[in-house]
């Protein structure tokens, strides 16, 4: 939940519809629109209320009814509490509708139905779980709107049509009904809006965040907001957060933990600006990171990624190696001819989050984050990304990436090894790119040396350390 705005009355937003209609990608992208104009917003998603609140319910009619009302009883707890609550929960019958709207009612609070009217064909083609595919199998039972009635609303607040329309259509029409209906302060004029938005994700950081923040807020470029997403950290990382006072911090707080990829997508999805850029919760950006990559994003539209290189530090901000990454992707690539150069490195030759910038509208028209292995979402993003155009590598310094234990990339073994070479595998399969004889087998030697490198570098962390190797990057923090 956001600790940002006042508002004197919350409401509740019920989008309802057939599996895979859209309805939480929908509910997503609004949470967005109203943490960016300072309201509070939660999401209710349905499965995660399920694994929470109604563990102990199963799926038949008394039970689906029973966890529609207790979701209702917790929206309605929330809204009465000042937060717009969006609940993307299916909720197939109308009658047990009716009653969490007239309870809402009873309290003074709004209520607003959304039927995200998808055709059941759509939905079965979109399939985003798999539902549809297990009932065909045999494999599932009473699937809503299959083999289990789905009662649709006769008289709904809105009614969304989202076959031919771009998403962000469906969250502004939503949006529009929640002025109209006057839900909290949606209606209140929006904030400016910043060209740039560097999220950082978090969990269990507190020890190195504030040197992450300090670099963000100390960049020469000043149009940015900083979203920090906190992923139900109990190290003391919100005490962290909310140590800075800075305006342009956007806070937000989850008191469940999702997967690292999750919690990377719900970041970049909090963005308002044009322009991304992730840092990872430990890792920092050099002063002129912004200034240099905003301008080349600007200067040439076709572009889609710009990356720069990084420098290699330790616990204590000391620079183990300088000036890394970006080997034979330097200068301006096209996309296909960058993708040939990633499938022959076998690794991740672009570089992390924090070297990256990239659109907002990009982002969104790939469906974010995909990849759930945590080892290759950084490359695996890349690489959808360039669908979108072409590849800017900086030889400057952009960023430093920190060098210790516990991290995903320490703790890379065998199984990673497996993991990229898959990916690295089927990007060299992929019709959208040109195909070259031989790539693979110059891969697999490229990603030995890549791992080689990576645990080399790992392992003299902890000896450069011990030799007072005090070199520090431009712009570290010094604690």
């Amino acid at each position: 939940m956001s600790d940002g705005g006042v508002q004197a009355c919350g409401g509740t937003v019920w989008l309802t519809g057939l599996p895979s209609a859209g309805k939480s990608t929908i509910a997503d992208g609004v949470e967005r629109v109203l943490r960016g104009r300072g309201l509070r917003v939660q999401v209710l998603d349905g499965d995660a209320v399920r694994a929470e609140l109604c563990a102990d319910l199963g799926f038949s009619r008394a039970d689906r009814d029973t966890n529609v009302r207790r979701i209702g009883w917790a929206a309605r707890l929330l809204a009465a509490h000042g937060v717009i609550v969006v609940v993307p929960v299916i909720a197939p019958f109308a009658d047990v509708r009716q009653q969490v709207r007239a309870r809402h009612e009873e309290d003074g609070l709004p209520f607003v139905e959304v039927h995200v009217d998808t055709p059941l064909e759509e939905c079965t083609l979109r399939d985003v779980k798999g539902l549809y595919a297990r009932q065909r199998a045999g494999d599932l039972r009473g699937l809503t709107g299959v083999d289990d009635p789905y009662e649709v609303p006769d008289a709904p607040e809105l009614r969304v049509i989202t076959v031919g329309r771009p998403v962000e259509e469906c969250v502004r029409e939503v949006v529009a009904g929640l002025v109209e209906h006057r839900v909290g302060h949606v209606g209140a004029p929006d904030p400016p809006t910043p060209s740039v938005s560097v999220c950082i994700p978090v969990y269990q950081g507190r020890e190195f965040l504030a040197r992450t923040v300090r670099s963000v807020l100390d960049q020469t470029y000043s149009d940015f907001e900083l979203v920090i997403r906190d992923n139900g950290s109990t190290d003391g990382t919100a005490d962290v957060v909310g140590s800075f006072a800075d305006p342009r911090i956007r806070r937000y707080r989850s008191e469940s933990t999702v997967p690292l990829t999750e919690s990377f997508d719900r970041a970049v999805r909090l963005a308002r600006g044009d322009l991304v850029k992730v840092v990872c919760a430990d890792d920092v950006l050099h002063p002129r990171c912004l200034e240099l990559q905003v301008a080349a994003l600007a200067s040439d539209p076709g572009l889609a990624l710009v990356a720069g290189r990084v420098d290699m530090i330790d616990g204590d901000d000391r620079v183990l190696t300088s000036n890394r990454l970006l080997r034979h992707v330097a200068g301006r690539i096209g996309s296909d001819d960058l993708v040939r150069r990633v499938v022959r490195h076998g690794g991740n030759p672009i570089g992390p989050p924090a070297s990256v910038m990239f659109r907002r509208a990009d982002y969104e028209a790939v469906g974010g984050v995909r990849d759930r292995e945590q080892f290759t979402l950084d490359i695996s993003l890349w690489a959808r990304l360039l669908a979108r155009g072409d590849f800017l590598g900086q030889t400057e310094s952009v960023a430093a990436f920190r060098v210790r234990p516990g991290t995903v990339t320490a703790t890379a073994g065998r199984r990673e090894f497996t993991v990229q070479r898959a990916f690295t595998t089927a990007l060299a399969r992929d019709a959208s790119w040109s195909r070259h004889p031989g790539d693979l087998a110059v891969s697999l030697v490229g990603a030995r040396t890549a791992r080689a490198r990576r645990q080399m570098l790992f392992a003299a962390a902890a000896v450069l350390s011990r030799l007072g190797h005090h070199r520090r990057p431009e712009g570290a923090a010094r604690s």
